[in-house]
């Protein structure tokens, strides 16, 4: 056990020094918008979107994938019942998130939502992310960070910089193989 522990000093002792990461440096900007690839494959597990909860009029108006109904930062998505498949690619804001989670989860739980995929970063150690994982029918992690979008000159384009961190994508419904299966290509 000696010749362990003393390996482990070590290599320890080699590790260099700890760096900032993008998370220490956040601006608070929460109107990141999903990539296409992403919504395309929500849509072709659920088959339509009907709502989208965290929603802006760029992202319905330029994205291919569109909601039948959506809400923005000027009417919340909070206030309104969520009802059918819902995409839910919430703020994620300190205070937002978890609203916007526990609200999917009441959803799903009191069958009011039929089936929706919830994106969010793999914060697995908030209770908004235990939350969701115990609620939820399956989870899928894509490889690599997912690249959000930004408006510029009136076009979704890649944002200027990678995530910190990585994402989870939780399916909330009666077929977590479709999900799988379709989630699992394209992430």
């Amino acid at each position: 056990m000696t010749d362990q522990t003393t390996e482990c000093n070590e290599q320890a002792a080699a590790l260099p020094a700890r760096q900032l990461t993008r998370a220490r440096t956040w601006t608070g900007d929460t109107e990141w918008y999903t990539p296409p690839a992403i919504l395309e494959a929500a849509h072709e597990v659920l088959g339509a979107i009907d709502l989208d909860p965290a929603s802006s009029d760029a992202q319905q108006e330029l994205s291919p994938v569109k909601a039948a109904r959506y809400h923005t930062v000027d009417d919340s998505g909070l206030d309104v019942p969520w009802r059918g498949r819902v995409w839910l690619n919430p703020p994620y804001g300190r205070g937002w998130i978890d609203r916007f989670v526990a609200k999917m989860v009441q959803s799903y739980q009191a069958g009011d939502m039929v089936a929706g995929i919830l994106l969010t970063n793999s914060a697995t150690e908030t209770k908004w992310w235990r939350m969701a994982a115990g609620a939820c029918d399956a989870v899928c992690f894509p490889t690599g960070r997912v690249r959000f979008l930004k408006l510029r000159n009136g076009a979704l384009s890649r944002g200027g910089s990678s995530p910190s961190h990585p994402h989870t994508l939780f399916y909330f419904g009666p077929d977590p193989s479709t999900f799988a299966k379709v989630l699992t290509a394209s992430a």
